[in-house]
């Protein structure tokens, strides 16, 4: 059985995904499709940009995003020129305005804990 011809690019990767007035955590790169974000309580909407590197390639799921409360889950879809799709995902937390804020990242061989405390609590 011959196997169907397709045509088009087959490249359905971002060159970047940006929230206006944020950090993703980790760091963008094409080949990761799973990112976090925790924003504070009282934000109820974020701007996502997202751009393909492919300029045939069409995206999708970005732009401004309303924020319930809890986490958002937010998928931005890259479909290539020959059909196929690419899914990246960002999870944004509402922080609680209580509580400090922490960002964790797990790196090969080592653990990083990064926190900041709200700035409503003191300091004791």
């Amino acid at each position: 059985c011959a196997k169907p011809t397709v045509n088009g690019s087959p490249n359905n990767k971002l060159s970047g995904i940006t929230i206006d007035g944020y950090s993703l955590t980790p760091t963008f790169n094409k080949d990761t499709e799973k990112y976090d974000l925790i924003v504070d309580s009282s934000v109820s909407s974020v701007n996502i940009r997202a751009t393909a590197i492919d300029s045939k390639a069409a995206v999708s799921g970005a732009g401004s995003i309303s924020l319930g409360s809890g986490t958002t889950i937010v998928k931005i879809q890259v479909k290539a020129e020959n059909g196929d799709v690419r899914t990246y995902q960002v999870s944004i937390a509402k922080g609680n305005g209580n509580a400090p804020l922490a960002l964790e990242a797990q790196i090969p061989d080592h653990r990083v804990l990064i926190q900041k405390a709200h700035p409503d609590l003191e300091s004791s």
